[in-house]
């Protein structure tokens, strides 16, 4: 920040109180910018959490198929092979 240039309707003490509120309104602008900038990172990251939570989703989704059909396929084998006629 540029400092305030001397003039006779600003008294010293007003002058420097502007300048530290300069200073602090820079130290606020530095913090809100790694805000943003971790908030863009966190965003990112939920992106790539998000998609690998799809991708699992879409594997137990198979998983949960294929078991489903192995027991449909040994019950459809085990009626046809006679295990509901009882013992004969």
């Amino acid at each position: 920040m540029t400092a305030l240039p001397s003039h006779p309707a600003v008294p010293p003490h007003v002058a420097e109180s502007i300048e530290r509120a300069h200073k602090r309104i820079d130290g606020h602008e530095e913090r809100i910018r790694k805000i943003e900038i971790d908030g863009a990172t966190m965003a990112e990251w939920r992106k790539g959490t998000t998609d690998a939570l799809d991708s699992i989703r879409s594997g137990i989704t198979w998983l949960t198929r294929l078991v489903l059909g192995g027991i449909a396929a040994a019950v459809i084998t085990f009626i046809i092979s006679g295990g509901l006629n009882g013992a004969q």
